[in-house]
């Protein structure tokens, strides 16, 4: 399902129409700042993962030299 033009066209004049002009700018940058945080909190979660699962790796590979040897 993809948006096409006239949806977007729909979506930009309720928003005009709900916010106003003056309150547009504001809505819009507030969106902005929370996708920033979203993005940002959403990497430090995959970076976290990434971390853990190397980390459970490592301790993998060294009990198997250990029991190998």
């Amino acid at each position: 399902m993809h948006i096409g033009a006239p949806e977007i066209i729909i979506i930009l004049v309720l928003f005009f129409l709900l916010f106003g002009a003056k309150k547009l700018p504001d809505a819009a940058s507030s969106l902005a700042k929370s996708l920033k945080i979203f993005k940002n909190e959403m990497h430090s979660v995959s970076e976290d993962f990434q971390d853990e699962a190397k980390k459970r790796q490592e301790k993998d590979e060294d009990t198997d030299r250990s029991s190998g040897a």
